[in-house]
């Protein structure tokens, strides 16, 4: 996806999967340079800035699933955005669910 260099994905166990997907939408996409909507994913697309990286996030939902998918020029990037992402979906999480981040490296 747009030439980054290192990307990562973690299927999420949960019910919950689209309630989640919309919150992280509604909270970084206002921080979005584009996000584009299709009838199986979202992509959240940031721009560099002086503090971040140019990095990306794939957002798809299934019946059990959220499955995260993030992509950075760099190693580094992609590591802090998925602390980024793991951290903020699980503070949405409820006290009965322990949302699970196994990332896997990709080839981007």
């Amino acid at each position: 996806m747009d030439n980054f260099a290192h990307a990562a994905t973690a299927t999420v166990a949960t019910e919950r999967g689209e309630r989640y997907a919309k919150q992280l939408i509604g909270h970084w996409g206002r921080h979005a340079e584009r996000i584009d909507e299709g009838p199986e994913d979202t992509v959240l697309r940031f721009a560099a800035t002086e503090r971040f990286p140019a990095t990306a996030v794939r957002l798809a939902v299934t019946a059990e699933f959220l499955v995260v998918t993030s992509y950075a020029h760099d190693a580094a990037a992609l590591q802090a955005s998925n602390d980024a992402l793991a951290d903020h979906l699980r503070r949405w999480a409820g006290p009965d669910e322990d949302l699970v981040f196994d990332w896997i490296p990709l080839q981007a």
